[in-house]
Order: C-alpha cells, then structure tokens, then sequence
C-alpha cells in the first residue's frame, strides 16, 4: 500500500473513472482493466482526432479498414469485437446509432474538447447492455475550471496540415462555462509506391476539413446540486480518392452532427442521484456526381434519457440502480443523377 500510494503509480491510480462503476470513482478500486488517456497524453502523442489517440491502446484497432490519413472513417474493433459490439460514450451517455454500422466515426471528435478517454475493454454488458460486449469508449469532454482561461491555437505541418482555435473556460459564483471552436485542415497528399503493381504517384482528392464547435454550461443550483447543459456540433468534409486502379475523383463525404445533453446532479453524503435528457441530429452525405453518378443520405435522429441512484448501502456494499431509454430512426436515400431517380434503401 506504501509504494503504491507514492510516485508515478500513485499518480496513475487515483486517477478518476466513471465508466467501469457507472459513477464517479478512482482507477485503483477498479476490478477490471481500465486504460485512461489524459488530455496531456493527446498533446504530447499529437492526436489531433479521438481516432488517432486511441492508436497505442493494446487489442483495439481503431482505424479499422478505410485508411490512416486525417479524417479518416474510424472502425473501432477491439479484442476481436466488431464496431457494432463497442459502445461509444459521450459524458456516460451512448453514441452509437443503427444507421451507420452500429458504430460511430471517432475521426470526427477532435481532441481539443475531450479532458480524457476512458477504454474498458472486454464485455460491459452488465452494465451498459449488448452494445458493450466487445468494450466500452467513454469519451469525456472538458469541464469549467474555478481561474479563467483563454487559449488560442494554430499549427502548420506537412501534408498540408493547418489549424486553428480558440478555447475559453472559467467559472463565476454560480456559472462555469466551456466555449470552444476548432478548423483543421490537411491535403492529406502524400507519395506512395507501390512495388508489386508498379506503381507510384501522389495521393489525390484526400483532403479533410473540420469545423467542431462546443459550448458547455454549469449552474450550482444548490450547494449540492449542479445542472450541466452540452452541445457539440461536429462538421466534417473529407474527399475520397478512391483506388489506384479506380480513382474517384469527385467524390466526398460530409457529415453534420449536433450532439446535446442537459444533465442533473445532485449529491448526498451517502450516494447520489442524476438525471439526464439528450438528442442527437446526425446527418451523413456521400456525394460523387461525376465518377459514381448517385449521392447517398443517411439522416439520423436520437434521442434517449438515463435516471440513475447510486448509494452506499455499507462499508463494502455499494449500489446502483437506473434504468436507460433510447429511441433511434435513420433513413438512407440514394438519388441517382443519371436516371433521375430516389431508391430508399431503408427507413
């Protein structure tokens, strides 16, 4: 107990979690595997998206199949589970949506607004339901600090690479507050080779563009309460070159997601009790007149609420009781340019 209360290790494991008790707590009371990706670590590692911070996870393959250029689609396989099979959390609340793979793209989140990343790998059903049998991602964003704060931000690199932003949090007597914007910007034109075809060139019509806004508010209540209300707007155009053999050069998706969440807190000495309602506008566009002909939508609305209590019932009991509900439509419409025709392929 001495040693692990000094030094790096305890540094490690007082870290706080929520998503392996569904409440808060530290890693150290964890009887389960726990990985915890600090903002700092994401600065240092230059992650720029949830996507590449999840790269040096052991047993999670995060950029799955559709390459590892910025903006890339993220495909979160872990220990062997497909996308479908790994829950995806925002704050403690889901994510994932029936209309595009069961999944949701981790490429579209930029680091700026996440304080943390929590993997719980291996089966959460438990607790979260079948979403979560492959793992569970809790993505947490960044919280109101008590000194005033304003960072301005901007980075050039290779490959085209330029971004912007500007992010602003403080808290007054009763109001804390998050304000963020974020632009990032790559060609993503980098050479290739290719021995056994013999081929090379520079890679075309790659290029990804990101437009993520956050705004963040807190009220104290009472002394013991706290009302917590979140929105994410998520934008995102990325240009997909297509194969060698088969380039498509006008092809592009763009995706527009609005995310909001208003939370309830209220804290007692032997437990706590939350209350949450959020929606969800999610709204993907693969466009392609040219070389493909068609346009395709995938539209996808949600929105769900969680009420949960969680009390010290004894010394070494503790409980949790909630229940979960979450409502999902998606409609994918394809418009062919050249028959001038709509397909509805599902609703």
């Amino acid at each position: 107990q001495a040693v692990l209360d000094t030094g790096l290790s305890a540094e490690i494991l007082n870290q706080p979690v929520t998503t392996p008790f569904r409440r808060p707590d530290l890693l150290r009371e964890s009887s389960r595997p726990v990985y915890v990706i600090t903002r700092q670590q994401m600065r240092e590692q230059g992650a720029r998206t949830v996507q590449e911070a999840l790269r040096y996870l052991p047993g999670i393959l995060s950029d799955g199949t559709a390459g590892t250029q910025l903006g890339a689609l993220s495909s979160q396989f872990m220990r062997g589970a497909r996308t479908a099979q790994v829950l995806v959390l925002l704050d403690g609340r889901p994510l994932n949506d029936l209309g595009f793979f069961g999944g949701f793209d981790l490429s579209q989140i930029t680091t700026d607004v996440v304080e943390r990343i929590e993997v719980s790998p291996g089966g959460g059903s438990t607790l979260y339901g079948s979403d979560a049998v492959g793992g569970v991602i809790n993505i947490v964003t960044v919280e109101p600090q008590p000194e005033t704060e304003t960072v301005v931000e901007a980075a050039v690199g290779s490959y085209g690479l330029n971004e912007q932003g500007i992010q602003s949090r403080g808290q007054g007597q009763d109001l804390g507050w998050v304000l963020s914007y974020r632009r990032l910007q790559s060609n993503n034109d980098f050479p290739f080779t290719i021995r056994r075809l013999g081929k090379s060139g520079r890679r075309e019509n790659s290029a990804v563009e990101y437009h993520n806004l956050q705004a963040k508010l807190t009220w104290q209540l009472a002394e013991d309460q706290v009302l917590t209300a979140n929105a994410l707007y998520l934008n995102k155009t990325f240009r997909v070159p297509g194969s060698i053999d088969f380039p498509s050069l006008d092809a592009e998706q763009t995706t527009n997601d609005l995310l909001l969440d208003l939370r309830w807190l209220w804290t007692q000495e032997t437990g706590s009790l939350q209350a949450r309602l959020f929606l969800d506008d999610l709204n993907y566009r693969f466009s392609a007149p040219q070389s493909q002909g068609s346009r395709d939508l995938i539209l996808r609305d949600s929105w769900g609420s969680q009420l949960q209590y969680a009390w010290q019932a004894g010394e070494n009991l503790e409980g949790v009781l909630g229940a979960d509900y979450r409502s999902i439509s998606a409609r994918n419409t394809t418009f062919s340019l050249a028959r001038g025709s709509t397909n509805t392929n599902y609703d």
